[in-house]
């Protein structure tokens, strides 16, 4: 078991070092205290002034699937994180920092999508202003010169079978 815990852990150390974090230790033989039964611990550190909180949110979700992920690089088998118990805290740790990320990403484009909604119903934009005249001018009633028009159809023409 130590074998494949150390590339679990290695995983998670890797992608931790990747997207900036700091591993301040790792370990496969983890203290045994009153807590969760586990085969390795990581312990992490991020930068909080070097992410956003959705950047933060996002790269937590990389680095606790990354232990599973070097599992099944490992062995060669592709497990769903989410069906192996070892694997349960890992994937749970990054369903949490997904739902946060997302959060946090609907909370930044909440303000300019009401903004831009508003101005859209406000002022909609010259071509839509244009249109409306066009289709305004196309339906109005027009005198029909000979059997020729061409008023709603632009640059083709329409012309009956029988021309006088």
């Amino acid at each position: 078991m130590s074998e494949i815990s150390a590339y679990h852990e290695a995983g998670h150390a890797f992608i931790a070092i990747y997207v900036g974090a700091r591993v301040r230790s790792v370990t496969i033989e983890p203290d045994w205290d009153d807590g969760p039964e586990r085969y390795a611990d990581i312990q992490v550190e991020w930068p909080l002034d070097h992410f956003t909180e959705r950047e933060l949110h996002e790269k937590s979700v990389l680095v606790a699937l990354a232990g599973p992920v070097a599992e099944m690089i490992h062995s060669g088998e592709p497990y769903h994180p989410g069906f192996v118990a070892e694997w349960a805290a890992d994937w749970k740790l990054a369903w949490e920092a997904a739902a946060v990320s997302q959060l946090t990403k609907v909370r930044e484009l909440l303000p300019r999508k009401q903004k831009a909604v508003a101005e859209e119903v406000t002022m909609p934009k010259k071509p839509v202003r244009q249109k409306c005249q066009a289709a305004k001018e196309a339906v109005k009633p027009r005198k029909m010169n000979g059997n020729r028009m061409n008023v709603l159809f632009g640059d083709r023409e329409l012309v009956s079978s029988s021309e006088n």
